[in-house]
């Protein structure tokens, strides 16, 4: 098999290996970074280093694929253990404000759990999107 161009390369993890949007075009972009940053390395671009053609590329990425996957998972579980937490801080606020009548301050709480709800369930579609 001969060399394969590190574009097509680059354009096969993005759009067939990883399923996610197209990030082909940022790549080389995120290349340099990487370089000038070495504390923010990503193992996906940390591979792209060492490659020498594109089937130890595809090779290296689909070892790296499970533990990228595992890692969203964690974070999907970790946002909807979150939005499940405020969920129930806002029921309780509404309790409380039930039980005692309407007072300004438990109405700022519900307010307060409620925009927390909301950055939880964002969070969770985000999540979500990345798998």
């Amino acid at each position: 098999m001969g060399q394969v161009p590190v574009n097509q390369v680059l354009v096969t993890d993005s759009i067939c290996l990883t399923g996610c949007r197209p990030q082909a075009w940022n790549t080389p972009k995120a290349l340099k970074f990487v370089r000038a940053h070495p504390t923010l390395d990503h193992p996906r671009l940390r591979i792209l280093e060492g490659i020498k053609t594109g089937r130890e590329y595809v090779l290296e990425i689909t070892q790296l694929m499970p533990l990228l996957e595992t890692n969203t998972r964690h974070r999907e579980q970790s946002a909807i253990d979150k939005a499940e937490e405020t969920r129930k801080r806002e029921n309780v606020i509404l309790h409380s404000q039930q039980s005692q009548g309407s007072s300004e301050c438990l109405g700022k709480q519900l307010a307060a759990a409620r925009g927390a709800r909301e950055q939880e369930e964002e969070q969770v579609r985000g999540a979500q999107l990345q798998r």
